[in-house]
């Protein structure tokens, strides 16, 4: 059973407010820690690749994350990496590392410490070409200096 309703994925379909520019952040602050970000997300790869980002992650009083994608199925051959990026405005980005390479279903995990900015958000990179089906998400929490 879920803690709350982004745990359970309930308000992913929530949609983005109207702002500045043609697509603001939504941010998140949520308080169980493990944090959903894409859920069965489908990316078709054209040529090129694609790529994709989350949503913009609070981080509070942390200064780490462990970030998951979890590859649920893959159509034709594709490569994904998943890369995490920091911001103090939600609108510059610096990217903060990369994960090693996914070359089918499967799990991509890495942790990412000393993280100095407000907020932070996934970035999906994916090339070759068909279909990738995916999952992902976050945990907030502080390392020791």
């Amino acid at each position: 059973m879920s803690c709350c309703k982004s745990c359970s994925g309930e308000d992913l379909d929530r949609k983005p407010k109207a702002g500045r520019g043609t697509r603001p952040p939504l941010v998140f602050d949520h308080a169980c820690g493990y944090i959903q970000v894409a859920r069965r997300k489908v990316f078709p790869i054209q040529l090129g690749g694609a790529s994709d980002v989350s949503s913009a992650i609070r981080m509070g009083g942390a200064n780490a994350v462990t970030v998951d994608l979890c590859v649920l199925r893959v159509t034709g051959t594709v490569f994904v990496f998943l890369g995490v990026e920091g911001s103090n405005d939600t609108e510059s980005w610096v990217s903060l590392g990369v994960t090693s390479r996914l070359a089918g279903p499967g799990i991509l995990a890495g942790t990412f410490t000393r993280i100095g900015w407000r907020f932070t958000r996934l970035r999906y990179v994916i090339s070759g070409n068909g279909a990738a089906f995916l999952a992902a998400g976050l945990r907030r929490w502080t390392a020791s200096p």
